[in-house]
């Protein structure tokens, strides 16, 4: 299990000394200078919308959910322009359809590639829609890729069972692509899964633990030089200032092959070595964001 912190985004201290109808208004107008129409957007509307609750700390984390893609949009718009209007596009065409958190996870992820020394990573970009992996780049003179995507419930998983075939279903499904080689991994975003999971007290790890034999057929077929299941989560430190981290639970490798030595020593360094995270229980934990 690979169980660490990764990517933190600090809470931008001047959003909740802002009136909620101010703030909104802000966020809008920021949206709105990238080109995103909020309105025609059902799930940025609810969450611009719920900025004017009650509870001071939801409306933190609302907020932050929505200044982390505003920011995400702003890294790439400055250094990769032909990605932005990519990513512009298809956030509006999505109109908070599902597929508005996998396009939100690939912003994430890609903003923050962007800020890693360039002395680390080189010649950043997207990659081949179906051809090649979401993002590549070169680390240690080695071509690598990350192949992106998200896993997510309409609604409430009934078993455990329903949780490992989703799971199960998507990484073969990712697997079959030409890009699941030894130089890629696949992160997959199981917030929502998390989520869910603490609702029916469904612990992933355990899943794993007491279900694995079924996964014995995955670790001789993945193609992928590793797979990682995380989750994001909201996190206050000791001076009540908010936090997104992105976590990640559970590892797969292939049975018999070793990791690219490359591919293992960037995800070290950019999940902060896998540092045990064992605060579980001080997180915030949603079904989306």
């Amino acid at each position: 299990n690979l169980i660490g912190r990764c990517f933190e985004m600090p809470y931008v201290s001047y959003c909740h000394t802002l009136p909620p109808i101010i703030m909104k208004e802000n966020l809008i107008k920021l949206f709105d200078r990238f080109g995103i129409n909020t309105e025609n957007n059902k799930i940025l509307s609810d969450f611009l919308n719920r900025i004017n609750g009650n509870n001071e700390l939801l409306k933190k984390q609302y907020e932050l959910f929505l200044m982390d893609l505003i920011l995400g949009l702003n890294i790439i718009k400055e250094k990769d322009e032909n990605s932005f209007k990519r990513y512009v596009k298809s956030l509006n065409s999505t109109k908070g359809n599902e597929n508005f958190w996998g396009e939100r996870f690939e912003v994430y992820m890609h903003s923050k590639l962007l800020k890693i020394n360039s002395n680390i990573i080189k010649n950043l970009k997207r990659g081949i829609d179906g051809l090649e992996p979401d993002l590549l780049f070169n680390f240690n003179e080695t071509l690598l890729g990350i192949e992106l995507t998200t896993l997510k419930f309409v609604k409430p998983p009934q078993t455990p069972e329903i949780i490992l075939s989703k799971i199960t279903d998507k990484i073969l499904e990712k697997n079959s692509n030409p890009y699941a080689k030894e130089n890629c991994a696949l992160i997959i975003d199981i917030t929502n899964i998390i989520a869910y999971g603490k609702l029916l007290n469904i612990s992933l790890n355990d899943l794993f633990r007491n279900s694995f034999v079924g996964f014995d057929y995955l670790e001789k077929e993945i193609g992928f030089g590793v797979i990682i299941l995380c989750n994001s989560v909201f996190k206050t430190k000791s001076d009540n200032s908010l936090f997104h981290s992105l976590i990640p639970r559970i590892g797969l490798c292939h049975e018999k092959k070793q990791m690219n030595i490359d591919l293992q020593h960037f995800l070290e360094i950019t999940f902060n070595h896998f540092e045990q995270d064992d605060d579980y229980e001080q997180a915030f934990y949603h079904k989306n964001i």
